[in-house]
């Protein structure tokens, strides 16, 4: 029986790598020192939006420190370790001071987060990016609008004017080019301010949590912006229930006085309804033998004597306030009712005070009985 054998000559065994002679003496990376104090930019902070001004002042600053901004932008690879052992523990070195230079060069907030990212400069550095390049639609608006509200002057050099202009673009548009959707969400949005401002607030969540796979639509912000319209159609419901309350109900002296006229108690006179029997100018009456002009002028100084004058004609504007606690401010000579911030009403105003009006139609009610008299005196 014969057992065949392969010839152990044919099979080829890599030789153990070994390092390169050069390493010892002459590595391909050497150790750098990076001169912190040579940095003048303000520390990375989100709060003032300096990260286009920190970042690209953080690789200029590296790139004269021996070229070591290549470890963040990904052209300087690590050597390999079994081949390089020198320059593989330089390399290293190296980046570890690259992620200490970043973080002395940060506000605590920024530090705590680049501490999650640690595992190299790298990562550290494309982490930094995501947060601050990719704000979402709210930033992105808000960068829009400070672009837009830009304008060359006499009074600033016009170069500084332009690099500010450049700077927000290139911000606007590093947070990523907006789909149609997304634009005209960042239009509604922009639209969204003063009385609305809330509304805003209240949908910039969602619109900030968007994501390619799971973006906003622009359906969801109608959606919110249906809801509010009904809010505001119940609370303008509210106000005219509250202004026909005190109108018809609170406030009598705003009442048609038509429908209650005044009544002549004068046995003699013939012609009782319209005025009271001070004012009666025929036998019996307070004004027996006067006309009708004498009448109507003594009933004129009488009222405004009432009155205290005409300073008294002026209404007292009040607040008023439904169940609910909305206030209003009331007006009783226009008969109208606003709605205003609790915080606008003052303690004085709380209780209402009213003038008592008199209406057009008892005047020419009381004129017209009193010519009838006139008349019939005769």
């Amino acid at each position: 029986m014969t057992i065949s054998t392969e010839d152990s000559s044919s099979m080829v065994v890599p030789p153990p790598s070994t390092p390169l002679s050069t390493d010892t003496t002459k590595p391909s990376i050497s150790v750098v020192t990076i001169q912190s104090s040579l940095f003048m930019v303000a520390n990375l902070n989100k709060e003032i939006n300096n990260w286009q001004e920190w970042s690209d002042n953080v690789l200029n600053h590296l790139a004269m420190s021996g070229g070591i901004d290549g470890h963040l932008l990904n052209c300087l690879p690590c050597p390999d370790k079994s081949l390089e052992p020198r320059a593989y523990m330089n390399w290293q070195t190296n980046d570890r001071a690259i992620c200490a230079f970043m973080n002395l060069k940060a506000v605590k907030a920024e530090k705590d987060f680049m501490s999650g990212h640690s595992s190299s400069s790298k990562a550290v550095w494309t982490a930094l990016k995501m947060c601050h390049e990719q704000e979402g639609p709210i930033i992105q608006v808000n960068l829009i609008q400070e672009a837009l509200n830009i304008r060359y002057s006499r009074s600033e050099w016009l170069a500084i004017t332009t690099s500010r202009l450049v700077e927000l673009n290139t911000r606007i548009w590093k947070m990523g080019s907006p789909s149609p959707n997304l634009f005209l969400c960042i239009l509604m949005l922009n639209s969204l301010s003063g009385e609305l401002a809330t509304v805003r607030t209240s949908i910039a969540p969602s619109i900030n949590c968007s994501t390619k796979t799971n973006p906003v639509s622009s359906s969801n912000i109608r959606r919110d912006l249906d809801t509010q319209q009904q809010l505001f159609d119940t609370d303008d419901a509210k106000a005219n229930d509250i202004a026909l309350s005190v109108t018809t109900t609170t406030c009598p002296c705003l009442q048609n006085t038509a429908s209650t006229p005044n009544l002549c108690i004068n046995p003699k006179c013939p012609t009782p309804n319209g005025h009271t029997m001070p004012y009666c100018v025929v036998e019996g009456g307070g004004m027996e033998g006067k006309t009708i002009d004498e009448s109507r002028a003594a009933k004129k100084c009488d009222r405004e004597a009432k009155r205290g004058g005409d300073q008294s004609k002026k209404s007292t504007l009040s607040i008023v306030k439904d169940n609910a606690g909305k206030a209003y401010l009331f007006d009783p000579t226009a008969g109208s009712i606003t709605p205003i911030s609790i915080s606008d009403a003052s303690p004085q105003s709380e209780k209402m005070e009213f003038t008592t009006l008199t209406s057009d139609a008892e005047e020419a009610s009381e004129c017209t009985e009193l010519e009838m008299q006139q008349r019939r005196r005769h």
